[in-house]
């Protein structure tokens, strides 16, 4: 029973996407905050990555010069919607 606890318990961090990290030949954390790629996206993930790569269709301008995520200095707003 604990050990079936353990792998559900680990089994959580394998729902990532790690598909932009390998066409690019990457690490997660060039996007991402957190090394294992999931969460909340970095700096570059917010502004060069996600902004190009990750609108719904190709014709669609999501870019937002303003957005940061930033709430305080120390604090940062991010979602994943799938």
């Amino acid at each position: 029973m604990k050990n079936f606890l353990f792998l559900l318990i680990l089994s959580i961090q394998l729902f990532a996407l790690p598909r932009f990290a390998a066409e690019n030949g990457t690490s997660c954390n060039l996007c991402h905050v957190n090394p294992t790629g999931a969460g909340l996206r970095n700096d570059y993930g917010i502004s060069l990555f996600s902004m190009e790569e990750l609108p719904m269709e190709k014709g669609m301008d999501l870019t937002n010069d303003d957005y940061t995520g930033m709430i305080l200095e120390y604090l940062r707003f991010g979602a994943d919607l799938r």
